[in-house]
Order: structure tokens, then C-alpha cells, then sequence
């Protein structure tokens, strides 16, 4: 004979049981609605590009859709793209970094796909099993064919507590950092190096691959990795007791971007001085000579490349009144073999990021800067905005044009929606 209080559990589980199959169908039912409507969305943005074609700026450049295949239901919310760039490559040559974070953790337990920051939250599912929206995700690496959108898994990073956002690729691995730790993906395993393996600092800011070694930026320094030997060496450190250049000893720093420049066997890279405002600047690192240059101090967050050129932005360049500058224009463009910027006078700063942008945001085209959500801006326009459904949040230099991403995600929360597109300049432009 069943015990007392055995009508009540069977109550609750019939009442669970009864939970599930009403959020499942409701998830089938969103689900069909969500693809009916992005469907409708897709035929009236081909409608009005039919009726009305690019005008403007935009008819100099051709967009086109690129169709991710081999997508799965684990690549759930797109993180982070990268592209890597550098004078001369195609895009053949120029491998896409695709980071997704997945909707279940290795045991299977569903997740949020973005946990509220602040105190823990607990919460239980139809299954009365409770879960933590803030524990570690698991995030999956893929390689993606600019030609033929061709996606396809590198490795994943299991458990992991902060998401990466420094991506780089070297031979048959790619290189991921977070704020603590520093990820080695391959097909056969994930590797994890911290302060315990021999990662000199925290705080990993952006990355670098060159000449088989990966540079590695950290608050106060700059470190060198041989993934052959597993072994890290210090370039520059705040923390040095003998001085060998301005970047030894002294306050911490930051060293916002990098870019590797395998034509001049180099790593440039933009410093932000802090307290230290002599140190801020654009500085140069020749592997060969092992010298580590100041070449101006030009206060800048983020270096790409265009078109064998470096371009960037000037921080705190001036004040903007009406359609002039009060100080110095912000955009520059540097010859990597002279170390000389020049200024691209008469582009206005375009206006504040949007939500879910992938830094810089912006690329140099052509004469053009294209950022996100999908404008062209030069001396003589003021922001072509491209008549696009899906504002572009992530925009990255690809071969003589660009690569451009929208990330959606639905009022459920649960259904995301990643779309990539080509622009390119036509060509006699």
C-alpha cells in the first residue's frame, strides 16, 4: 500500500510532467512561428531591394548573404568572430574563427543563454531540477569557408568561467584568451594555461601569432609563448626591477591591440600609458632584434590593417561642433615601413556602438569607413545607412572588402539567429 502523502507526490509529478509538455509545445509552436516570420522578413527585404537598390555610396559595393552550413542546434549564441588579416592575404588564405557558446553544459543541464550579472539566481525547470544561470559555459571553436560557408567544429573549451574575447590562429590550433586563463584548441584536445602553468599575469587583453610564437598582452606586460615547449617568456613587464625600455618597470599598463606584420617580421602594438602618459602611444616589437619602439603618441584603443596600412582612431581627439573638429582628426592611417601616420581629415566620428558590438566595429574600404549597424562614412557622406532587417554588429576586414554579422535573439531568449554577409567593392571602383 502506497504511504501517506503518496497522492500528493504523484499530484506534483503529474503536475510536472504537465509543465514540460505545455513548454514543449510552445516551444514547437514558437519555434515554427519564429522561422515563418524571418521567412516573411527575408521576401520583403529582397522585395525592397528589387524596388529600391542601394543609392548612393552603397551602389559602389555589392552585399551578399553567406549561408552558414552544417550549423547545430549546440552552436546557439554567437561570441565572438574573428578574421585573421594582414597585408596581401586573400580570402582564401585568411581563416574565420567562429566561438559559440552552447545552450547545454557537458551534463547535459540546460543553461541561460545570458546570465544576469550580480548575485547567484537559482532556478528551477519543469523537471523541478535547479540550476545556476551563472556557472561555466561550454563554448564550441569552429572554422568557417568565406567561399562556401562551410562550417565545421575545431574543439571547445568544457567549463569555462569567463568567454573569450581575444581569438588568433596558429598552425592546426587556435589561441583563445580570457580575463584569466589562456586556451589552446585543437582537434585532438583543449589545453589551459593560467598563472598555475605558467602564464606571467592576468587580465589578457588581445593576442598575436607570429614567427611560431604567440604574444600575449596582459595588464603591466607583454609575454611570448612556444606552444612547442608549453614554455612563456617576458618581453616587457611592469614588474621588471632591471629596466631594458620604457615599457620595463615602473606603473602598470595596457596594451589594447596587436597586430602581427609578417612582411616587417613585427608586432605593433597601442599602449595606454595610465599614469604613466609617455608610455601611451603606438610602439613597434622586430623579433629579430628583439627592440621594442616607441613610434609615436598617438592614444588609440584598436590597430587594423587596410589595405597594407594601419588604420586607427585617435581617443579624446577633440570636440565636435556642428561638421568641424576642435583639435586633431581622429582617423589615421600608418605606413608600417616608415612608422608615419597621416591623417584622413574630413571624416567625422561616426556615433556610439550598439548593442551586442563585436570592438572595433568599424573597417577601412576603399576610401570609406563601414561600422556597425551597416554605414558608410567618408569627407563627402555623412553615414550611408544600408537599408539592412538585421543591423550588422560584428564587421571585419575580408580580402578587399568586409565580413558582417547580426546576432538576434528572440523575446524566449532561446532561439538565436546569426546572419553573414560579403561586401565587397565592385569592381572599376
Amino acid at each position: 500500500m502506497p504511504g501517506p502523502g503518496y497522492s500528493d507526490i504523484a499530484k506534483s509529478r503529474c503536475e510536472r510532467v504537465i509543465a514540460l509538455r505545455v513548454k514543449q509545445a510552445y516551444d514547437q509552436t514558437y519555434a515554427a512561428g519564429a522561422a515563418e516570420v524571418r521567412k516573411r522578413a527575408d521576401e520583403i527585404r529582397r522585395i525592397q531591394l528589387r524596388t529600391n537598390p542601394p543609392q548612393g555610396d552603397w551602389s559602389k559595393f555589392s552585399v551578399q548573404p553567406l549561408t552558414m552550413i552544417n550549423r547545430k542546434p549546440r552552436h546557439a549564441q554567437l561570441v565572438y568572430l574573428h578574421v585573421a588579416d594582414g597585408p596581401g592575404l586573400t580570402p582564401a588564405e585568411q581563416p574565420i574563427v567562429m566561438v559559440w557558446r552552447s545552450r547545454k553544459l557537458d551534463d547535459g543541464s540546460d543553461m541561460e543563454l545570458q546570465p544576469t550579472g550580480g548575485a547567484t539566481q537559482v532556478r528551477r525547470d519543469a523537471d523541478g531540477k535547479t540550476y545556476d544561470p551563472n556557472q561555466p559555459y561550454q563554448y564550441i571553436v569552429s572554422r568557417l569557408s568565406a567561399q562556401t560557408g562551410a562550417m565545421r567544429d575545431v574543439g571547445q573549451i568544457e567549463r569555462a568561467t569567463r568567454s573569450p574575447h581575444a581569438v588568433v590562429e596558429g598552425p592546426d590550433v587556435v589561441f583563445l584568451a580570457a580575463a584569466d586563463a589562456l586556451f589552446v584548441v585543437s582537434e585532438s584536445k583543449t589545453e589551459r594555461f593560467d598563472a598555475a602553468r605558467g602564464l606571467p599575469g592576468d587580465k589578457v587583453s588581445c593576442l598575436a601569432w607570429l614567427g611560431q610564437r604567440l604574444y600575449i598582452a596582459m595588464e603591466g606586460g607583454i609575454a611570448e609563448f612556444d606552444p612547442v615547449s608549453q614554455q612563456f617568456n617576458l618581453v616587457a613587464t611592469s614588474k621588471a626591477v632591471t629596466r631594458r625600455h620604457k615599457l620595463d618597470g615602473g606603473q602598470p599598463y595596457d596594451v589594447t591591440s596587436m597586430l602581427a606584420d609578417r612582411k616587417h617580421n613585427c608586432i605593433w602594438l597601442s599602449v595606454d600609458g595610465r599614469s604613466t602618459p609617455e608610455r601611451t602611444g603606438i610602439w613597434r616589437y622586430t623579433l629579430q632584434s628583439g627592440e621594442l619602439q616607441q613610434v609615436n603618441s598617438d592614444r588609440t584603443s584598436l590597430l587594423t590593417w587596410s589595405d597594407g596600412a594601419i588604420f586607427y582612431m585617435i581617443r579624446n581627439h577633440g570636440i565636435v561642433t556642428g561638421n568641424t573638429i576642435r583639435g586633431r582628426w581622429p582617423f589615421y592611417l600608418l605606413d608600417p615601413s616608415n612608422a608615419t601616420a597621416s591623417s584622413l581629415e574630413g571624416i567625422m566620428p561616426f556615433g556610439p556602438s550598439i548593442p551586442g558590438m563585436q570592438p572595433p566595429g568599424w573597417v577601412f574600404l576603399k576610401g570609406y569607413i563601414l561600422t556597425a549597424p551597416g554605414n558608410l562614412t567618408s569627407p563627402t557622406s555623412r553615414g550611408n545607412p544600408y537599408q539592412s532587417l538585421y543591423p550588422w554588429q560584428i564587421v571585419q576586414r575580408l580580402g578587399d572588402g568586409a565580413l558582417v554579422a547580426a546576432r538576434r535573439v528572440s523575446s524566449s531568449n532561446q532561439d538565436i539567429d546569426v546572419r553573414l554577409w560579403r561586401v565587397e567593392p565592385l569592381k572599376g571602383e
